[in-house]
């Protein structure tokens, strides 16, 4: 989602410099932005952090209690390292600094990684939601511009953008449409496992099948439905019955879910890999083996034999 912030963006070369801290980063590049702020790549004397700048105070207060809250404690690192909060009037008014994540958003990598690969990387988003459910937490605006993937090796899957991480009960604090289970009729906003499983599950499907029309935006929730059955009918059956549990709610655990979706990609193959394929599916013909025939064509085979001999016969004979 896009920021309604009324700061303007940061201009590469730009001072950012912290009133606590006492430190000024030169802007790079903006990485991304979302509902409440602007992420930019900054440095300084070689060192390279990245600093999301807020327009409110309340925001910035909030992601940064969230992102500390998150950091491992001996789990999987899931999300940027917290390194500092700090107010850079007039620039940046309240912002907070964090790691800088090195990878490629989910849908560019998933394009050009094989079978093996892609069940890797289902498999480390799988173990980084269950982490974050068991500790209280959904990731909300799930979406594969918030996953990044570094093929390494090791490969290694990160979350970014904390602006939809929610406390399990509450109202979702932040979403993208296309992957939120209400805008398809599918279930509440309610923070919970399952939301963020149902997303995971739209995730996938689009990242096969390829994203909405424009024009579904402005259709009721019942008509949207019939575009995820017609992409469900694309995938394999096995994948598809997942997809499916993970858009009707029936699994709750990310960890159960990943198991199964990752089961079902197993033994696809090609860069697809997960796709129906009407040239993969269908059988050769089979030629009959010579001794599958039974005995009744054995039988009808020497009564013709016989009727012919006979019939030879009374020729001769008659002749």
């Amino acid at each position: 989602m896009r920021t309604d912030s009324a700061l303007p963006p940061l201009a590469s070369g730009q001072q950012v410099c912290g009133k606590w801290q006492g430190q000024c980063w030169s802007v790079r590049r903006t990485l991304g932005e979302g509902t409440t702020g602007r992420v930019y790549l900054a440095s300084s004397a070689g060192n390279s952090v990245a600093i999301k700048v807020c327009p409110r105070s309340a925001d910035a207060a909030l992601e940064w209690s969230i992102l500390t809250g998150v950091h491992p404690q001996g789990g999987p690192l899931l999300f940027p390292t917290p390194l500092w909060i700090d107010d850079g009037p007039p620039v940046a008014p309240f912002f907070y600094a964090m790691e800088v994540v090195t990878g490629q958003p989910l849908a560019d990598t998933w394009q050009t990684a094989a079978g093996s690969l892609r069940q890797g990387i289902v498999q480390q988003i799988g173990a980084g939601l269950h982490h974050l459910h068991q500790q209280g937490y959904i990731f909300g605006d799930f979406k594969p511009e918030n996953i990044l993937v570094d093929l390494g090796p090791p490969l290694q899957v990160r979350f970014v953008d904390v602006g939809g991480v929610t406390s399990c009960g509450r109202s979702v604090r932040q979403f993208t449409p296309q992957f939120d289970r209400a805008f398809w009729g599918l279930g509440s906003r309610r923070a919970e496992p399952t939301y963020d499983i149902a997303a995971f599950a739209i995730t996938l499907l689009i990242l096969e099948t390829g994203s909405p029309p424009s024009e579904i935006y402005a259709q009721r929730p019942e008509q949207r439905r019939l575009w995820l059955t017609r992409q469900k009918a694309c995938l394999s059956q096995s994948l598809a019955q997942t997809v499916g549990q993970g858009l009707a709610g029936s699994v709750s655990n990310a960890e159960k879910f990943t198991a199964l979706c990752t089961r079902a990609m197993t033994g696809l193959s090609g860069v697809q890999g997960m796709s129906r394929s009407p040239q993969a599916t269908a059988l050769p013909p089979q030629r009959r083996p010579f001794m599958a025939k039974d005995w009744t064509e054995w039988l009808m085979w020497l009564s013709l034999v016989a009727v012919v001999s006979v019939t030879v016969v009374a020729w001769v004979t008659i002749g």
